[in-house]
């Protein structure tokens, strides 16, 4: 038989369909309103919990071989993936440096630009005066980005993105806008006893603990 074959997965799930749907009417159209009904309602909410321990068992059992053979292909083939992401990372890091170096130099030509640029400007500023006329304006020579993608023979490409990145290194000097509350240290003041805080509400919430 075909261990993949999702009809007789279902056909083993479908036949509690119709038992399901029942319990959930009666659960919707019980009333809760003396010792009797919530015994009642405890009765049902445990048979409820009972059939879906059984169905998750079920369903354990029958995706448990295919989930083992999923694990062990995939540990095997990461012996190939590793060192293959590896190689891609250590070539990637190389262009990445090579691409921000065409950038240093192309920005070190920019600036050498604007400087002879403003160097220029003031020095027709100065003959315009003498001559008392207008000091013709002095554009910077425009220094061309590189090829920001390259691409193989083979038809592989790549290209570089410059991304501005952030570390904190010393977290009280932080702006309090930059800074977010933390739910589960509030949770954990809560439990211990706390029960008023600025800028939280707390309350009381009923829940109810169902075991079978």
């Amino acid at each position: 038989a075909d261990p993949f074959d999702l009809d007789r997965v279902k056909a083993r799930f479908n036949k509690h369909l119709e038992t399901i749907e029942n319990m959930l009417n009666q659960a919707n159209e019980h009333r809760v309103d003396s010792e009797e009904t919530v015994q009642q309602a405890v009765a049902m909410a445990g048979d409820s919990k009972r059939l879906g321990k059984d169905l998750e068992a079920k369903r354990k059992e029958i995706v448990k071989a295919p989930n083992q053979y999923v694990r062990s292909v995939n540990a095997f083939v990461k012996n190939f993936t590793r060192p293959l992401n590896k190689i891609e990372a250590v070539l990637k890091t190389k262009i990445a440096h090579y691409q921000y170096q065409l950038e240093l130099e192309r920005r070190e030509q920019e600036r050498k630009a604007k400087e002879e640029a403003a160097r220029l400007q003031v020095q027709l500023k100065k003959e315009a005066q003498e001559k008392g006329v207008e000091p013709a304006k002095v554009v910077p020579i425009a220094v061309p980005e590189a090829d920001k993608v390259v691409r193989s023979g083979a038809g592989a490409s790549a290209h570089t993105r410059r991304v501005w990145k952030a570390e904190i290194v010393d977290p009280d000097a932080v702006p309090r806008e930059f800074c977010s509350p933390d739910i589960k240290k509030i949770n954990e003041a809560v439990k211990a006893g706390i029960r008023e805080m600025a800028g939280v509400r707390i309350w009381e919430d009923v829940q109810t603990i169902l075991r079978t």
